[in-house]
């Protein structure tokens, strides 16, 4: 593969200057407008959805013993498809095949994701739009794809509701061509770039987490006891009954404390979540002109594990928890 072709990032640098250069010729442009002023969204049978009824619906939720504490709530009944290629070189040497996405409700716009970020809606092409790229590698058979992994990962409960991610991890044999917004990055350089505030998206590090690269670098898969008697024990642990909260999908107008405008759905306390619309226009995505509804957030949030090390091993505090948009007893969440 000629190098006019492959586009490759061999550090954390380069990978930042290809960033800047997709935002810079993206032209970039999101602006608030009304429900009224557009004709993709709208609200009908109490929700909020697209006129194709894909992508996603926004709803309220009533949560609680006595299902009396209100939310918004995002309900996509489509599992969502996230997928990772990587190839490896001669030396053992491993590339992932990444995008870089310019996105409204990013914090910097632009961010490196996936190969393949995609809810069902769009690699269907509902949007009336071009197809997701690279979609083939991962949803036809191809005798030059070998499959790693595949598994399916919550989304976060807080927001959505029983919303899962397909996340799959594909290797194939060499370098392909990278088209427009994606480039090829080693495995040392997107390391360095994981420590980059507000660079590496949510479901890139995901992908990147829940992957065994010592085995694939290795080639030589082994048994953990210890790793196994760990799984036993958080598999009974997340079995046990929990005092999950009961929870009820509700339309937006039985919300009390939330009023429906033409400017969006408007959280009327001080903590409350509200709803916008902005159009987006933006070169290199599958539309170039799109309005969508965002939810948006008066308080940052705040995610913090804590690590110590004992016995010259790390020690992870996490809790179990359960929310009310993730279906199923407990899950594993951060300290």
């Amino acid at each position: 593969m000629s190098n006019e072709l492959c586009r490759i990032a061999e550090n954390a640098q380069q990978l930042r200057n290809y960033l800047n250069e997709v935002y810079s010729k993206s032209e970039f442009n999101s602006f608030s407008i009304n429900l009224s002023s557009q004709n993709d969204w709208n609200i009908k049978d109490g929700a909020l959805s697209h006129k194709t009824g894909g992508f996603f619906h926004v709803l309220g939720l009533l949560t609680g013993i006595d299902q009396k504490k209100e939310q918004l709530i995002l309900y996509q009944p489509q599992s969502a498809l996230t997928g990772l290629a990587f190839c490896k070189t001669k030396n053992n040497k491993i590339y992932f095949l990444i995008q870089a996405r310019v996105e409204p409700g990013n914090v910097g716009v632009c961010q490196y994701g996936a190969t393949i970020q995609s809810t069902q809606a769009n690699y269907l092409g509902l949007h009336g739009g071009h197809k997701s790229t690279y979609i083939n590698l991962f949803n036809t058979f191809d005798l030059n794809v070998y499959p790693v992994s595949k598994s399916e990962q919550f989304d976060l409960g807080k927001w959505y509701f029983h919303k899962t991610k397909t996340h799959t991890i594909i290797e194939l044999p060499d370098f392909i061509e990278t088209h427009e917004t994606m480039i090829w990055v080693s495995f040392n350089a997107i390391h360095e770039a994981l420590q980059y505030d507000n660079f590496i998206n949510s479901d890139l590090r995901s992908l990147l987490g829940i992957s065994d690269w010592d085995t694939i670098f290795s080639q030589n898969p082994f048994t953990d006891n210890n790793t196994l008697q760990n799984l036993e024990f958080y598999s009974k642990l997340l079995s046990t009954p929990s005092n999950r909260q009961q929870s009820k999908l509700v339309p937006l107008h039985h919300l009390k404390n939330w009023t429906i405008k033409d400017e969006g759905i408007i959280g009327l306390s001080e903590n409350s979540e509200s709803i916008r619309y902005v159009q987006t226009k933006c070169i290199g995505r599958e539309m170039s002109i799109w309005s969508q509804p965002l939810m948006e957030f008066k308080n940052m949030g705040l995610v913090e594990l804590v690590i110590r090390k004992k016995d010259l091993q790390y020690e992870f505090l996490v809790s179990i928890e359960s929310e009310a948009g993730i279906s199923g007893n407990k899950v594993v969440f951060p300290s």
